[in-house]
């Protein structure tokens, strides 16, 4: 907080009038992101100087990032904050954002449905009976990569073909011995990812922190259930829509969750046909027309 007054004003005094070149003739300034990068605070002056409307939208996971004090700081210079939950509305109001100005906007998500689930294990030479437990993401402990790593050596015990495929960046959280009934992939293409999605039993990513948890839907494309952490965003979808199972952040709760769904194999397949009705909702056109109707109202006030 003492630093920020001199990083605000270099960072402006560069930023500013190249932002505001760039923007003569826009109805309207749409920052991504938080208060942290700057950049959101010269695109606000920018839009103050061009006169008109400035609008952010955040990516809040609670306690993690997006809800410091530097975030808030930003926000409130927004005359719109876009959120993609309930539970994010709420707690932008909690963080002191008038509830006149906060609109909930669909995210859009791509409908894929192509992954090949055979070639995925033809690649990796699981066999066809293995139940295949699938974490997508950062493996990062917020992401909660150790925490399934250590269910997972419970479940094994009891469930001795089951295998658990861990993709995507590991940025040093995870160690990098070989655990059995484990492959450790790197980030994947996007082809791959989906013959992943095709694959697997079950997506499991008990992340800390969730604004909306795109990765759940990704799955549900495929009718797959998913597991998750009890949080907010994801009482709104997994949970109010049966599409998967939400668990506290006891260790034996994520590893009976996992093992109730591996052991019932038709009731993990009816969660993730009630998930492909979540994920149908979310199409880009409803997305688009939702955001359209939030410019709408911002510049509608802003005049």
């Amino acid at each position: 907080p003492r630093t920020f007054p001199l990083a605000h004003a270099l960072h402006n005094l560069v930023m500013v009038p190249k932002l505001r070149r760039l923007l003569i003739g826009c109805d309207a300034v749409h920052f991504l992101g938080s208060g942290p990068e700057l950049l959101g605070f010269a695109a606000a002056a920018a839009a103050r100087l061009l006169g008109v409307p400035f609008l952010v939208e955040p990516a809040l996971h609670p306690g993690q990032w997006g809800d410091s004090w530097i975030d808030v700081r930003l926000y409130r210079q927004a005359d719109r904050v876009l959120a993609h939950t309930e539970a994010e509305r709420q707690v932008l109001e909690r963080l002191g954002i008038p509830a006149e100005r906060v609109s909930v906007v669909l995210h859009g998500v791509d409908p894929q449905e192509g992954g090949d689930g055979q070639r995925f294990r033809e690649r990796h030479a699981i066999p066809a009976a293995a139940p295949l437990i699938l974490f997508l993401g950062r493996k990062t402990r917020e992401k909660g990569v150790l925490r399934l790593l250590g269910a997972f050596r419970r479940i094994r015990d009891a469930v001795p073909e089951v295998r658990l495929v861990l993709a995507g960046p590991s940025a040093g959280a995870i160690p990098r011995s070989a655990e059995v009934g484990v492959l450790d992939l790197s980030d994947l293409s996007e082809a791959q990812k989906q013959d992943a999605l095709a694959a697997c039993a079950l997506l499991c990513v008990p992340s800390e922190g969730e604004s909306f948890g795109l990765v759940y839907h990704e799955a549900w494309f495929y009718g797959k259930a998913v597991v998750a952490l009890d949080l907010p965003a994801l009482r709104e979808s997994v949970a109010a829509n049966g599409g998967g199972l939400l668990v506290s952040e006891d260790p034996a709760s994520l590893e009976e969750a996992l093992l109730s769904l591996l052991r019932d194999p038709q009731r993990a397949r009816a969660m993730g046909e009630r998930g492909r009705g979540v994920a149908l909702r979310h199409s880009w056109a409803s997305a688009i027309e939702s955001y359209r109707l939030a410019y709408r109202q911002t510049c509608g006030d802003h005049r």
